[in-house]
């Protein structure tokens, strides 16, 4: 939900409240918390590997990307 919006007509800058609510709706998936596994390092890569080789549970990858953040400053948003 935006709380504020920020406008800027003729170099101005002005704050006004916005009163509208935004609702979205995402699918959702029944998998438990505990069989959610972030691979973001060397050492969760190679728990996934044994974990696709050993087991017979049905996998699902997302792939995300973004924009880095560099010296500790936010780029991105």
């Amino acid at each position: 939900v935006q709380k504020y919006l920020y406008t800027k007509p003729q170099n101005t800058v002005e704050q006004t409240s916005s009163n509208s609510t935004l609702t979205i709706d995402y699918y959702k998936l029944s998998i438990p918390i505990n069989k959610i596994y972030f691979v973001d390092n060397t050492e969760n890569y190679n728990r996934l590997l044994d974990k696709l080789w050993s087991s017979n549970d049905l996998i699902i990858g997302f792939d995300c990307e973004w924009k880095p953040m560099f010296n500790n400053s936010r780029t991105s948003k």
